[in-house]
């Protein structure tokens, strides 16, 4: 939804060229008022983001406007134009509730510096108060557009109601998290809840040069290299007034990565062969399966374009941290599988549910949903299917396996300081040495374990 900038100015020209200056923002509509005293009814309909105002008013003063725009629209945020300089004046209108105020003689600058500072402002205010809405009342239902999750996981809840909080904001989203745990599907719904005008572009970076993601994420003029006879458009472009979502953004060639840097500070860049820079309107999301912090360390990924892109960032579990939600999956994607085949919905056996339920799925519902499909496959009768029916392509799986009923414990108990060093050590081993996994796998965090190698290092 675009931002609304409301200039109330009795002066013609000062306010045609304010209102010129707010058409460069993208993203805005302008309406100017003329007259103070018209200010409800200029303003019936249509509730603004930022109110611009001219101190010196005719037939009104400044100060009784700045007080009904605080009483009639709340989260409207004021900038307010006035001659006085001195300091008196400034902490009288912020107190009164002003968010900024200029000087005059008003540079062009200067207004549209204040402007971008004051809707920035205005974006984050109401993320946070959308997302105390959000968490006060997790009775609501989920936004459908999160219905390609199949969950009752409240902590996966959790995030989905943070998403749609932050979803409106027009700030860059990463999203990270395994192949197969739904960030594209999360990526679109983002999108879907952004109310932006514009398309949803999708950019796999995985396996592309510098050239290549350069030419296809900003384009090309005519002869700017071998083979570009003619203008071409890229993503950046297509996108305008929507999305771009960047897929495996931890491939992204660093040559690009300072590209798309300056397109995030920015909001401009340049095609190939083109010496004058272009300005962008798109909202960017960004995926990864990979550890950015790790990419950083090995100085393959730059730490100023990750928090760029971090500005918010979701994380979304793995299923073995969901066990709750797997047999409500496998009832989905039997249940779809059945309906392609034209097969009648089969009947799963407890020991097929325990073996599955003991299957570390890293590909996580991607993979529940082929390993499901190929079963349904290679099982031809109707009897109930068994751990011994559990095969993905020519491979068996595993057989069932026994729950242990209690724990199990050597005659010589260890000290709580070997055991807790033991549960670190396999932590690790299960999330493959990454630290902030190991931390969610023993409900601590990542801080707690870095705490513990060290001391541990120390001891040696």
């Amino acid at each position: 939804m675009n931002r609304r900038i409301a200039i109330v100015e009795d002066d013609p020209l000062a306010a045609q060229v304010l209102a010129g200056i707010v058409r460069t923002i993208p993203r805005t509509e302008v309406r100017v008022i003329p007259d103070p005293r018209q200010l409800v009814t200029a303003l019936e309909g249509w509730p603004p983001t930022v109110v611009m105002l001219d101190l010196t008013l005719p037939g009104r003063s400044g100060d009784s406007v700045l007080a009904e725009v605080q009483e009639r629209y709340p989260d409207a945020q004021v900038v307010v134009a006035t001659g006085q300089t001195d300091a008196q004046t400034a902490v009288r209108l912020l107190r009164a509730g002003a968010f900024d105020y200029l000087t005059k003689p008003l540079e062009m600058e200067a207004v549209r510096a204040a402007l971008e500072r004051t809707l920035n402002h205005a974006a984050v205010v109401a993320e946070r108060q959308a997302l105390s809405q959000r968490f006060l009342r997790r009775d609501r239902e989920l936004h459908p557009a999160f219905s390609g999750f199949i969950t009752e996981d409240p902590h996966l809840k959790d995030i989905l109601r943070y998403t749609e909080a932050i979803a409106t904001s027009t700030r860059s989203v990463l999203i990270t998290g395994e192949t197969g745990t739904g960030k594209d599907v999360l990526a679109r719904a983002i999108h879907a809840i952004s109310e932006r005008f514009g398309p949803y572009v999708v950019c796999n970076l995985g396996g592309m040069d510098d050239a290549l993601v350069s030419d296809v994420l900003f384009g090309h003029r005519k002869g700017a290299f071998t083979g570009a006879i003619s203008d071409r458009a890229g993503l950046v472009e297509t996108a305008r007034g929507g999305t771009l979502f960047l897929d495996e953004i931890g491939d992204l060639p660093l040559p690009t990565q300072i590209k798309l840097l300056r397109l995030l500070q920015d909001g401009d860049y340049f095609p190939v062969g083109e010496d004058q820079p272009r300005q962008a309107d798109i909202r960017v999301i960004a995926a990864t399966s990979q550890d950015l912090e790790v990419r950083i360390t090995a100085d393959h990924f730059r730490r100023d374009l990750y928090y760029r892109l971090a500005a918010h960032q979701i994380h979304l579990p793995p299923l073995r941290e969901r066990p709750a939600d797997l047999p409500l999956l496998v009832a989905y994607f039997l249940r779809r599988a059945a309906v392609a085949a034209d097969r009648p919905l089969p009947v799963l056996g407890e020991d097929f549910l325990h073996a599955l339920a003991h299957h570390p799925l890293p590909g996580n519902a991607r993979e529940l949903d082929a390993l499901l499909v190929d079963t349904l496959t290679r099982h031809r009768d109707e009897t109930p299917w068994t751990a011994a029916d559990l095969h993905y392509g020519s491979r068996r799986l595993l057989m069932p396996v026994k729950k242990p009923e209690s724990w199990s414990w050597p005659a010589l108990l260890p000290t709580m300081e070997a055991a807790q060093a033991s549960l670190v050590d396999e932590a690790l081993r299960r999330s493959e040495g990454n630290q902030t996994r190991a931390a969610k796998l023993l409900g601590v965090t990542k801080q707690a374990i870095s705490y513990r190698l060290r001391r541990r290092g120390r001891d040696a």
